[in-house]
């Protein structure tokens, strides 16, 4: 990670992840995490277990919802198991260049770098 491929990329650190079960087979993870040295943010990460795309819901400094889709979730495995939300923003950050940063999206649908990929 010390190469000049990482230069500008901050990195993602998740302090806390909390599981919420809904009906239908809807699991929601909130996370509370943090960009390099910046403000703690909470994300909102919702998705059917059986079948669709991750959505992730962020509010941005100015107060706006951010809403990205991850089309293909299972490339960070099960999102039944908490270990999603760490690979993804693991991968996120020390993989994908060219990537929304989460902590900087600000409106609208986004598409990420891994839709582009992987669609």
């Amino acid at each position: 990670m010390g190469d000049s491929s990482h230069a500008g990329r901050r990195s993602v650190t998740v302090l806390r992840i909390r599981r919420i079960a809904h009906d239908g087979g809807y699991l929601s993870y909130e996370v509370d995490a943090q960009t390099g040295g910046g403000p703690v943010r909470r994300y909102s990460l919702t998705a059917n277990l059986f079948v669709g795309p991750v959505v992730l819901f962020s509010v941005d400094d100015d107060g706006a919802l951010a809403n990205v889709v991850i089309h293909h979730p299972r490339r960070f495995g099960e999102f039944a198991s908490e270990q999603w939300v760490h690979r993804f923003f693991a991968e996120w950050q020390e993989h994908d260049a060219h990537t929304e940063d989460v902590a900087a999206v600000t409106s609208d649908w986004l598409t990420t770098g891994y839709q582009a990929r992987c669609g």
